[in-house]
């Protein structure tokens, strides 16, 4: 079952008042922020690592077709663990939990929409990119270098999502 954490577009259809919308968006972006460091905390301690970055890596569609960049890979990145990095420069989105424990962004703005899936990088992956920075245009594009899978999620998030108590209202 997709369980979606925050989708604005939804919540703006929902919501007419301006200030509720943005009171709630702050709310449940708090709450998915909140589940993602302690997954990224559970995942420390089982993998017996550091995590210094987040990454979303992904696919780009659009209406306009290859003009609006419909096909390409896209990506974004933060050594902060935070959605709020990874959202810029977006009228909308949706942060969602796949049926197959991944973490889906999706990014909506005028030409069209990015969808990626959340990949975590190490302190030595962070390291090793900053010893060859200049072969890349950012850390999400070293990330998508590396070819890494998405993270699949364990723990917490999912156990709260099974007993149905993470707050996705």
């Amino acid at each position: 079952m997709t369980v979606k954490l925050l989708d604005t577009l939804e919540l703006g259809m929902e919501i007419v008042n301006d200030v509720e919308y943005s009171d709630i968006v702050d709310i449940k972006l708090d709450n998915a922020n909140y589940l993602l460091k302690t997954f990224v905390h559970e995942y420390e301690l089982r993998y017996k690592t550091e995590i210094k970055a987040i990454s979303s890596i992904g696919e780009r569609t659009s209406w306009y077709g290859a003009i609006g960049g419909n096909g390409q890979d896209v990506g974004v990145a933060s050594e902060t663990i935070d959605f709020a990095h990874l959202l810029s420069g977006c009228e909308d989105f949706k942060i969602q939990i796949n049926d197959n424990k991944t973490l889906t962004i999706v990014k909506h703005d005028h030409d069209g929409s990015n969808y990626m899936n959340l990949v975590l990088l190490t302190n030595k992956e962070v390291a090793n990119y900053y010893q060859n920075e200049y072969d890349y245009f950012g850390l999400a594009e070293y990330a998508y270098e590396l070819r890494k899978q998405p993270t699949t999620l364990f723990g917490t998030i999912i156990e709260s999502i099974e007993q149905n108590t993470v707050n996705i209202v």
